[in-house]
């Protein structure tokens, strides 16, 4: 993050999203842009055979989904202390 993105700031506007219906989350993961560059560097890597991970802290819901738009290998998700693994 090189101190770029306040982590309090960013904790309140993910805790706002807690209690929203799994659609309303979805179409938000969906809705959720992907820059260019992030796009050809998976796709380069992938073409290659380098395995792309995302790892999150939380929201499962957002790592499954970006994890299947941007044809990551897999993803990890820390829940309640308890990690996740969604593969594709």
């Amino acid at each position: 993050m090189q101190g770029e993105i306040d982590y309090r700031t960013t904790l309140k506007e993910c805790l706002s999203l807690k209690g929203l219906p799994k659609k309303e989350l979805v179409q938000i993961a969906e809705n959720t842009k992907i820059t260019g560059a992030t796009e050809n560097l998976l796709k380069t890597v992938n073409q290659k055979g380098i395995h792309s991970c995302l790892i999150s802290g939380g929201f499962g819901v957002f790592t499954e989904t970006i994890t299947k738009k941007i044809s990551l290998s897999c993803a990890r998700v820390l829940l309640l202390g308890v990690a996740l693994t969604i593969s594709k």
